[in-house]
């Protein structure tokens, strides 16, 4: 069975700059049902968009760029994955920022492949699959 994917944040921004060309190539290559992104993804480009001098505009080519991808919300099996992986992290004195430790959840209890250019922090993740698809 072909690998589902979970786009960072990082990845999608460098999407709509469309940089580097291999990233668009590679989304270009796959059905975008097998692409996904994270309802705190999405709150994070819609933070990014409220920020800028142009939200409205902002938040447009977001729209654009992600149609076709499922917005995935975080359910109680994302919660429960991330309780362990938070818990296992500690323990390892290996914790990640909140919001990459969440969305790293939503990916393993998924079975999906987080794609991000952040990779030092994701691969402290147990058990999570972590490719980089901008370098």
């Amino acid at each position: 069975m072909a690998a589902s994917y979970l786009l960072d944040s990082n990845t999608i921004i460098a999407g709509i700059k469309a940089e580097p060309r291999a990233l668009l190539n590679r989304l270009a290559g796959l059905a975008s049902s097998r692409l996904f992104i994270s309802s705190l993804v999405l709150a994070e480009l819609q933070l990014g968009a409220e920020k800028s001098s142009q939200p409205a505009k902002v938040h447009r080519v977001v729209q654009v760029f992600i149609e076709g991808m499922e917005v995935l919300p975080f359910d109680a099996g994302d919660a429960m994955a991330y309780a362990k992986i938070r818990a296992a992290l500690e323990r390892k004195g290996q914790v990640i920022g909140p919001l990459d430790t969440l969305i790293a959840a939503q990916a393993r209890a998924r079975d999906l492949v987080m794609v991000t250019d952040n990779v030092r922090e994701f691969r402290r993740v147990p058990g999570l699959v972590v490719e980089n698809w901008l370098r």
